[in-house]
């Protein structure tokens, strides 16, 4: 059985008659598995999106959070109703206060609900700060070891600190990583952590010796945080791509237009930007 992915949230559409938010939010049938990665940034564009795509969000066997920013987890509190008896998987700093600045002040950006509002739901939480296997086959994983030359600066995002507001490195940040026929797919939110850096760590967790077929990267699905960065940050993602060998992309969401433009420069027609309503399929 193919491995397929929907977009069923993003900043645009491909079609009309489907709701757009800055957020994301991908279904993902994986096997026998089905998963909801990432919720969007309201309950608003995930619900009429499920329905216009004839997705059922009841049938989710487990829900993966990329992070604990608002547009990619604010959908989950609509969504709950219908997720009871799914499976919840984040890193424990998911649930931090986060807050972006900007000359307006100080906004409250976190994940809206908490882990007991979840569980009394009915949703099961599974907080790891190692990879988590998700189903067969699909693994939950961050980039422990980053080249910090690899990681988008966002000197305007903070997260709550013992001492306060602190500037967020992200230690939630993490990837979906699915094996399919020709190695893996690595599905993204935000990549605050930097894309470059979550595909290496992907490819050695699936293949740590990297002597096999593996660890080839099929294919990066999601967002990739281009947006807003400097032109160097940029062109060393790219080169950082280059080198591991990432066969296609599938940039949307933070990824930007710039930053999509700048891909499908430097490798083709093997970068294809998304946005709601498409479908991407891996053969086993």
């Amino acid at each position: 059985m193919a491995t397929k992915i929907t977009v069923l949230v993003d900043n645009r559409a491909e079609r009309s008659g489907l709701a757009t938010e800055h957020g994301l939010s991908l279904w993902i049938e994986h096997g026998d598995c089905k998963i909801l990665f990432d919720t969007g940034a309201s309950g608003r564009a995930l619900l009429a999106n499920a329905e216009a795509l004839g997705i059922e969000l009841a049938d989710a066997d487990a829900i993966c959070l990329s992070h604990g920013h608002l547009d990619h987890t604010g959908g989950l509190a609509a969504a709950l109703p219908r997720l009871a008896g799914a499976d919840l998987y984040a890193h424990p700093r998911v649930f931090a206060e986060r807050f972006s600045h900007s000359t307006s002040g100080w906004h409250s950006i976190g994940m809206p609900l908490s882990a007991e509002q979840i569980e009394r739901a009915g949703v099961l939480t599974h907080l790891s700060e190692n990879p988590t296997e998700v189903c067969p086959g699909a693994t939950l994983l961050r980039a422990v070891e980053r080249d910090e030359s690899l990681v988008p600066p966002t000197p305007h995002l903070y997260a709550r600190g013992p001492a306060g507001r602190v500037p967020d490195t992200f230690p939630d940040d993490q990837v979906l990583v699915l094996e399919v026929g020709e190695g893996i797919v690595v599905v993204s939110g935000c990549a605050h952590g930097g894309i470059a850096n979550h595909c290496r760590a992907a490819q050695r967790h699936v293949d740590p010796e990297g002597k096999t077929a593996r660890g080839e990267i099929v294919a990066v699905v999601g967002g990739f945080h281009l947006e807003g960065t400097p032109r160097q940050f940029v062109e060393a993602t790219i080169e950082g791509l280059r080198r591991l060998g990432v066969r296609r992309f599938f940039p949307c969401h933070c990824t930007g237009r710039q930053g999509a433009e700048a891909l499908r420069k430097a490798f083709g027609v093997a970068c294809q930007p998304v946005a709601a309503g498409a479908a991407l399929e891996f053969p086993d």
